[in-house]
C-alpha cells in the first residue's frame, strides 16, 4: 500500500493520489478547505507536533468539501488527519 503525496508550492494544495483529498491554502490564517473527490470526509483531527488532538470534526453524512475554522489556534505546524491519512499544515496569525 503506497501513497504518493504532491505538495504544491506556489499553490499551497497537499494532494495525494490515492485518496483524491486535497487542502488549501496552505499555509492559512483562519479557514482551511478541505476537499475529496470520492466524498469520504467524516472524521477530521487537528493534531500538534506533540500528538495532541486539538480539534475535532465529526459527521453523521460523507462529505466531499468541508470548511474548517482554525482561528483559535496558536501559530504553528500541524497535521489534518482524515480518516487515517495525515497532511501537514502551517496556521498563521497573518
Amino acid at each position: 500500500d503506497s501513497t504518493t503525496e504532491t505538495i504544491g508550492i506556489c499553490s499551497g494544495i497537499i494532494e495525494t493520489a490515492e485518496s483524491s483529498i486535497s487542502m488549501y491554502p496552505n499555509p492559512t490564517k483562519d479557514k482551511l478547505t478541505v476537499v475529496s473527490s470520492d466524498a469520504i470526509i467524516r472524521n477530521l483531527e487537528v493534531v500538534d507536533l506533540l500528538g495532541n488532538i486539538v480539534l475535532r470534526w465529526n459527521y453523521t453524512d460523507a462529505r466531499s468539501r468541508v470548511i474548517l475554522d482554525l482561528s483559535a489556534l496558536p501559530s504553528g505546524n500541524y497535521f489534518l488527519k482524515v480518516g487515517e491519512k495525515k497532511f501537514r499544515f502551517v496556521k498563521t496569525s497573518e
